[in-house]
C-alpha cells in the first residue's frame, strides 16, 4: 500500500462533489470538499493543465495567480521541456512553488490542447499519474508531500460529466492503493 497521503478533493461544482462523497465515502484518508481549492491547506496543490503547461484559464488560471511571485507558468513550462515541449496525459511532474505554506505544484494534464475531452479516460489517466508522482517523489528525496488538494479532472474544459470524471478518479485511487499500475 502506497504511503500515507491526505488527499483533500476540492470542486466549486456540487454535482462532482456529490459523485465523489458516493465513492470516496469509506476511505477516511479522503476529504471531499465543496469549495474553493485554493482555501484549502495542502503540501501540494494538482494543476490539471494542458499538455503544454499553458495556464490561462479556469483552475490553472486561479493556479498561475496564487504562485505569481514563483512565476509557476515558466516554471512549469521549463520542466515540460525536459519531455520535448509536451506532458502526455497520464505523466504528471512535480515543481516547487517557492511558496512557504504551499511548496509544490503537480502538474498532471488532462488534455493536450484545451478540449472536449468528455468520452475519454483523461480524469483516470491523470489521477493515476499524480499519484504515481507524489509516490515517486516522496520515496527519492529528503521532502514528501503529505496532503495534496486535488480538483474536478476534466469537468471543466474537458466537458467530462462529474459521475464520470468522479469514478474515473476513484478506479485511479484504488489501482493506486492496490500498488498494481
Amino acid at each position: 500500500m502506497p504511503e500515507e497521503l491526505q488527499i483533500t478533493l476540492c470542486d466549486q461544482q456540487a454535482e462532482l462533489v456529490r459523485e465523489w462523497e458516493k465513492h470516496f465515502h469509506n476511505h477516511s484518508e479522503v476529504e471531499v470538499r465543496l469549495g474553493d481549492l485554493l482555501d484549502v491547506y495542502a503540501d501540494a496543490y494538482v494543476s490539471p493543465a494542458n499538455s503544454h503547461g499553458w495556464m490561462d484559464g479556469g483552475i490553472d488560471l486561479e493556479l498561475r495567480s496564487r504562485f505569481m511571485a514563483g512565476d509557476i507558468e515558466t516554471k512549469v513550462q521549463r520542466a515540460i521541456s525536459k519531455f520535448g515541449s509536451v506532458l502526455p496525459v497520464g505523466q504528471a511532474l512535480i515543481v516547487e512553488t517557492d511558496d512557504e505554506d504551499i511548496p509544490y505544484l503537480v502538474v498532471a494534464p488532462t488534455m493536450e490542447v484545451p478540449s472536449f475531452v468528455g468520452m475519454s479516460s483523461n480524469a483516470y489517466k491523470a489521477m493515476a499519474a499524480l499519484l504515481r508522482a507524489i509516490s515517486k517523489f516522496n520515496s527519492t528525496g529528503d521532502d514528501a508531500i503529505s496532503s495534496v488538494a486535488v480538483p474536478g479532472l476534466c469537468t471543466g474544459v474537458g466537458g467530462m460529466e462529474p459521475r464520470v470524471a468522479a469514478l474515473q478518479m476513484y478506479q485511479a485511487y484504488l489501482h493506486w492503493l492496490a500498488n498494481d499500475d
